[in-house]
């Protein structure tokens, strides 16, 4: 740990962390297309698809679905910009065919940016989720349940059902956030 004895983190510890947080956030640089927020939060946001803002050439998760999803994490008391929003599918720079992230890429982004929690926000970012993980003897479970909390690695891990689509309407809403609240509320630090 880099706490010191006092339960602080000592000076050399400090810059010691904040070493490994720079390369950490340079190794992911490479996926900027593919990600809006803080990079090292502590909530990761993933989707597979891409929604209408930025299929019209928006960065990820600025569109409703964005708004939304900060909206819920503050709510949920993990504040305004403790969050981290992973697009699998990005636009190319150039224009060309979007860009998709492999499982391999996914697990690399995960495992760089180190959440405390992952909300895999549709079928796709879930199924692309368990592939990047299944070489491990993690108890990644084959059939999460939607809004039931799981782990992977050593972090809380929720799925929920389709959240841009639900914005469309009420009752999926209120689903969705039902299932966002069973799992994401931020730990006190009593534990």
């Amino acid at each position: 740990m880099l706490e010191d004895q006092n339960g602080g983190i000592s000076e050399p510890n400090q810059a010691a962390a904040s070493l490994v947080a720079a390369a950490s956030v340079g190794a992911l640089a490479a996926f900027n297309s593919h990600i809006a927020g803080s990079a090292l939060a502590d909530v990761l946001l993933i989707k597979g698809d891409m929604g209408a803002t930025e299929l019209a050439g928006g960065a990820p998760f600025s569109g409703v679905d964005g708004d939304a999803l900060r909206a819920a994490l503050k709510a949920l008391g993990w504040g305004d910009d403790n969050w981290c929003g992973l697009t699998l599918t990005a636009l190319a720079a150039d224009g060309a065919e979007p860009q998709q992230l492999s499982p391999k890429e996914l697990r690399f982004v995960v495992e760089h940016s180190d959440p405390l929690l992952i909300v895999v926000l549709d079928a796709k970012a879930k199924q692309t989720l368990e592939q990047a993980f299944e070489d491990t003897n993690q108890d990644l479970p084959k059939k999460w349940l939607l809004g039931k909390e799981s782990r992977v690695m050593r972090r809380r891990l929720l799925s929920v059902d389709n959240f841009e689509a639900s914005l469309a309407n009420e009752c999926d809403k209120r689903r969705v956030w039902v299932q966002l609240k069973r799992g994401t509320r931020q730990p006190s630090p009593d534990g």
